[in-house]
């Protein structure tokens, strides 16, 4: 084997080794972590699972909150004659990180109910009324929010806090504000996270190596016996 066929041979082979380690493109994990239905104007903490930082670097997070407001409106009658009106109900949530570094709130109606001729002495239920409530997505970019990626990472706390009230308003013709009403609203959750990262790369294994080595080697030979082969 002359020096040039050498050269070519060598770098074969690294050319080969380097085309086998692994670079990924960005990747994706997701979580998302349901909450239970809790009662009007309440406070809560979710915990969310925290970007492993072996898995490479954390380059962006997705937020997305889904709630499901299920809201009860009941009126009593009191008058001396049928009543009529409706009830509106609106929500105020809003989901923060303990740095406080970003806050998510959306405003929305979350329930419309009408009653009429409701008789004298008797009580109006609406029944559930679900309304689903879309957060829009909250995006975060290393670039720019590195406090909320590092928040989220396996040094941050990895906590949101949930914030909800509902208020309800109801239109009722004169003459009835002896009649009590009540409004009863619970909201779900479920809150979707995820982590868009560069995974760390990988380098074959010895193992993968030599077999590599030893399959180019061996063609590589094959090649050269040819070549004498068709000089004789």
């Amino acid at each position: 084997m002359n020096a040039s066929t050498f050269k070519k041979f060598a770098a074969w082979i690294v050319a080969s080794l380097l085309a086998g380690t692994q670079f990924a493109n960005a990747t994706v994990v997701q979580y998302t972590v349901n909450t239970a239905a809790q009662s009007q104007d309440f406070s809560s903490t979710i915990t969310v699972p925290q970007f492993d930082l072996s898995l490479g670097t954390l380059q962006k997070i997705d937020i997305q909150l889904s709630s499901n407001v299920d809201t009860v409106f009941t009126i009593k009658n009191n008058t001396l004659h049928p009543i009529t009106g409706t009830f509106s109900a609106s929500t105020d949530s809003i989901l923060t990180d303990p740095g406080l570094h970003f806050s998510n709130e959306v405003y929305a109606p979350s329930a419309l109910a009408s009653f009429t001729n409701v008789a004298v002495g008797t009580t109006f239920d609406s029944g559930h009324q679900v309304v689903t409530i879309n957060f829009p997505t909250a995006t975060y970019t290393s670039a720019a929010n590195s406090d909320v990626l590092d928040e989220f990472s396996s040094n941050g706390p990895g906590n949101l806090m949930l914030g909800f009230q509902s208020a309800q308003d109801p239109t009722l013709p004169s003459g009835v504000g002896n009649s009590p009403s009540t409004h009863a609203a619970t909201a779900s959750s479920a809150l979707t996270v995820s982590y868009t990262f560069d995974p760390i790369a990988h380098a074959p294994d010895p193992g993968s190596t030599a077999a590599l080595l030893a399959l180019f080697g061996t063609s590589f030979f094959a090649k050269w016996l040819r070549r004498g082969k068709s000089r004789e």
